[in-house]
């Protein structure tokens, strides 16, 4: 329970925060076949913190379809959870600091976004962490929505494509589910490093998006064929491609690939569990799962790279200091700035109890941008 030196009542700018005794989260009542099929909501006491840990007012949380349902069904890297009972949901959020452990240097009122447990009214996370933007009481709830996008799934962009990818200016770059919550990140870094940008989407209303963000040459899978597109238009091959579908896209992607290119495989959404489609190659999902969950990298013919872990790149030091400083002050400092936009689905999900809708409405394809759980209320 919380201990009796917390003070109850916390200044956050010109925002009370009380530090609640108690709260809810969502957790998985045990392994099962989806997130709504495991899902419930507990209350519990708010334990004391201990080294290194602050105490979060969950403002958002971020959706993260295929992690959330692979944690849900307790396969890939969370098979520890197989035979573990109510263990907590959700991945990324945005909040405010209501207190501090020993050995912390945020403070009451902060306004961070965090990698934690997310789908909770509060959560105890590990100050390392978080990532701190400001003071609470200068927020909107817009803030906290766009930040919980930028938290993973901004990162994962900018850490995939200028140190792993090690992106060139006038290097020709494809960027499949390009709308998506990572992949609208991906495009606007592209262009900020000069590339020529090749986007594709599922739909008309997407395509106008991406126009906007600033791609060269956006592809409606729907109505053109990637691979005639790029073999007219893009006879060179590609230097780089950021891809999460897996499938057909994944193939044409790698057989476009320029000698010395690299492909850089974030996901594999269409052979997801519960993802929207059929699964036309089972084989070939389980080939991509087996080598995105083990981090493995394939060296190929003509010096063709496809990396699985795309977090590599944060291994070359030199490289995560430039240009703006270390990837997460350098993704959120664009952001601050308004040089990078975060896009969150305009579908509101408001309350813990609609986070399986959520993760449907994110697996389904139709999202535009990073789906957001609103847990301001």
């Amino acid at each position: 329970t919380v201990s009796s030196h917390y003070p109850l009542i916390l200044h956050a700018g010109a925002m009370m925060q009380e530090v609640p005794s108690s709260f809810k989260r969502m957790v998985a009542a045990r392994a099962g076949e989806s997130v709504r099929a495991v899902a419930t909501i507990q209350k519990t006491a708010t334990p004391e913190l201990g080294e290194g840990e602050v105490l979060v007012r969950v403002m958002a949380a971020g959706i993260n379809g295929g992690c959330d349902t692979f944690k849900a069904r307790g396969e890939r890297a969370f098979a520890g959870l197989k035979n573990v009972t109510n263990y907590k949901l959700g991945s990324e959020g945005a909040g405010i600091v209501l207190c501090c452990g020993p050995g912390t240097q945020l403070q009451p009122g902060d306004a961070v976004a965090f990698v934690g447990s997310a789908f909770s009214e509060v959560d105890i996370v590990k100050e390392s962490s978080c990532h701190c933007f400001g003071k609470a009481s200068n927020q909107t709830p817009k803030s906290y929505r766009e930040t919980a996008a930028l938290r993973i799934s901004g990162l994962t962009a900018l850490v995939a494509l200028e140190l792993t990818g090690e992106i060139q200016q006038g290097q020709t770059v494809l960027i499949t589910a390009a709308a998506g919550g990572t992949g609208h990140f991906a495009v606007q870094i592209a262009k900020f490093n000069g590339a020529c940008v090749i986007a594709t989407c599922g739909s008309e209303e997407k395509a106008k998006v991406l126009c906007d963000l600033g791609a060269d040459r956006v592809v409606v899978h729907s109505q053109e064929d990637l691979s005639k597109v790029l073999d007219n238009e893009f006879p060179e091959g590609l230097d780089l491609v950021y891809e999460g579908v897996g499938g057909k896209m994944h193939t044409t992607a790698l057989a476009h690939l320029k000698p010395g290119g690299r492909q850089l495989q974030v996901g594999y959404i269409s052979h997801y569990p519960n993802a929207a489609g059929k699964d036309e190659d089972a084989n070939q999902g389980e080939t991509l799962a087996e080598a995105f969950w083990t981090g493995k990298t394939w060296a190929l013919p003509d010096n063709k790279t496809v990396y699985f872990n795309v977090w590599a790149g944060m291994k070359r030091t030199t490289h995560s200091e430039a240009p703006g400083g270390k990837p997460l002050t350098r993704l959120f400092n664009l952001w601050l700035t308004g040089d990078l936009r975060a896009l969150v689905d305009q579908k509101e999900f408001v309350g813990l109890e609609k986070a399986p809708d959520a993760v449907e409405y994110m697996l389904s394809g139709k999202s535009i941008g990073k789906v957001v759980l609103d847990l301001s209320g």
